[in-house]
Parts: C-alpha cells; sequence; structure tokens
C-alpha cells in the first residue's frame, strides 16, 4: 500500500516536471489580457505547464498566423467570425464562443463634462469641439469596426434629435490619428495618461479596471442577442486581410477562441482551454466583466 502511494507521488511529480518545460503559446485580443492572464496563472500552478500570452488587436493574432506563419496553439479574438474570415478553412476548422460583451463610453475623472455625462447625452458631449475621444482601428481590431457600427446604430435610434444627425461620421472624423489606436490596452493608455477624455470599449475592460464608464441602450450597444436583427442594419468596410474589404454586419458580440489546425503543442491547448470553459473558469470570466456562455457555442 505504502509502495502504491510513492510510486503515484513519484509519477504525479515526474509529469509535473515534464510540464514545467511545456509552452502554450497563445495569440489573443488586447481585451482578454487580464482574464487570461488569471486563468493562465491557475492554471500553471496547477498544471506546470507555461502559458506565454501574445495580446494583440484580433486581426493581427489571426493574420500572424494566415499571413506571417507564425505559430500558435491557441487563438482567442473579440469576434468569433475574425476566425472565419481569416483562418477558416486552411489554419482552422472549428471554433467555440466562450463569452459575450458589450460596449460602453469610457471616461476618468479628468475627463471634460465627466460629471454631467449620461446615457441620454454622451454623444452631444462627445461631439463638442474641446473633447477628445480615442477609437480603436478598425482594420486591426474589432473593437474599432463595432464602435462604428454602434455609432451608426445610435445615430438612426437617436435620429429625432438634430445634434445626432450625422453621428456616424462625424465623431470619428474628429478623432485625431494620434488617438486611433490599434487595440484597447492603447487606447487604455490614452485615458491612462489623459491624452483623450473619452472611448468606446467593452464593458469588461472598464469594470476590471474600475474605470468610470457610460452603459448604453440595448438598441445599439451590441450586446443584446434579441437585438440582432436591429444591429445587422449596420455596416462597416474591414480589410480583414490583404486584398479587398470585407463588409462586417452588425451582431451581438461573441468572442471567439480556436486551436490552429498547425498548433505546435495542441495537446496543452486543450487542457487550457477546458480550464477555461469548468465552472471556476466561467467565474473568473463573470467576474472580469464578461457574460460567459453556458455551455459555449
Amino acid at each position: 500500500m505504502w509502495r502504491w502511494r510513492l510510486s503515484s507521488v513519484a509519477l504525479m511529480v515526474l509529469a509535473t516536471g515534464c510540464r514545467q518545460s511545456e509552452q502554450i503559446v497563445v495569440f489573443h485580443a488586447a481585451s482578454l489580457s487580464r482574464v487570461l492572464g488569471e486563468l493562465a496563472a491557475d492554471f500553471t500552478a496547477r498544471d506546470g505547464a507555461r502559458v506565454v500570452l501574445q495580446p494583440s488587436g484580433s486581426q493581427v493574432a489571426a493574420r500572424k498566423l494566415s499571413e506571417l506563419n507564425l505559430r500558435a496553439d491557441l487563438v482567442a479574438v473579440a469576434d468569433a467570425r475574425v476566425i472565419e474570415e481569416i483562418l477558416f478553412p486552411a489554419h482552422a476548422g472549428w471554433l467555440l464562443v466562450p463569452a459575450t460583451n458589450e460596449l460602453v463610453i469610457v471616461h476618468g475623472a479628468h475627463s471634460r463634462f465627466t460629471e454631467e455625462i449620461t446615457a441620454d447625452n454622451w454623444f452631444e458631449i462627445l461631439l463638442r469641439p474641446e473633447v477628445k475621444v480615442g477609437l480603436a482601428n478598425r482594420d486591426l481590431a474589432p473593437l474599432g469596426y463595432l464602435s462604428l457600427q454602434l455609432l451608426q446604430l445610435a445615430e438612426a435610434h437617436h435620429r429625432a434629435r438634430p445634434e445626432a444627425v450625422g453621428l456616424a461620421d462625424r465623431l470619428p472624423a474628429k478623432v485625431a490619428p494620434e488617438h486611433l489606436m490599434p487595440d484597447e490596452n492603447e487606447l487604455l493608455a490614452l485615458l491612462a495618461t489623459r491624452a483623450v477624455d473619452y472611448a468606446i470599449m467593452f464593458r469588461s475592460t472598464a469594470e476590471d479596471h474600475h474605470l468610470k464608464l457610460v452603459r448604453l441602450p440595448a438598441a445599439y450597444n451590441l450586446g443584446d442577442p434579441s437585438h440582432a436583427d436591429g444591429y445587422a442594419r449596420a455596416a462597416v468596410p474591414v480589410r480583414m486581410k490583404s486584398g479587398a474589404a470585407v463588409v462586417m454586419r452588425g451582431a451581438p458580440i461573441a468572442y471567439g477562441l480556436t486551436i490552429p489546425r498547425q498548433a505546435p503543442n495542441a495537446a496543452g491547448a486543450v487542457r487550457f482551454v477546458t480550464t477555461l470553459l469548468d465552472e471556476r473558469g466561467r467565474a473568473t470570466w463573470r467576474r472580469r466583466g464578461f457574460s460567459p456562455v453556458t455551455p459555449p457555442v
């Protein structure tokens, strides 16, 4: 009996030791940095394998595989359609939707008119000449084209109000080139350094960083599946990859992940994905401001 127990412990130590030299490379959306960071640390403590996280805009993450021939064991993006448009079918054959999100207006104590802004007047305040706004680049991160879709839908929703006329064109036009950022982490830096007053971001990021936020009507925040038909009225051309732009229509925000066909460590990726989707993992997603999908689509 004692011999068996000792052998079992020895095998566990040997297995953990082997996995300490194992790594799982993840290309992922910048908005997933904190939730994946926490889940990766927990996974490594339990499994032994090291998770290497490489954040960027989602299109950049996918194109590192499809165009630069870099290798990753897992790809996680802020819009599941990025996987379909860039990685299907040559680089991936399936995807999972682990969580959803919504868009909000984010600001700080330094922001002009921070005490005045509401879900009813946000666009009037952001359009004021002295207010500086940051946006994500539509061709590099889903947050960019999702933000433009939101503006189109908000303009239509508030069409009876004169100050909303032309919102979808006027607001992006006033964003300075240096305030058009490649991913959400860069937008966060703009707010932190007070370079901008406001930005459109994912609710999860705003809550996770304890930022001031304005939640928007479900009719255009891209976070309510019951408004899917209405969201589809928005359309934004996006250069997902080299060549002609693809028209991306509005849809409820759905994160996506996949294990690429050429993943060097697919087995390790499967173990990590399992921890992302189990009860403990879903609790982490929820605490970080996401809405986990149960079961994953």
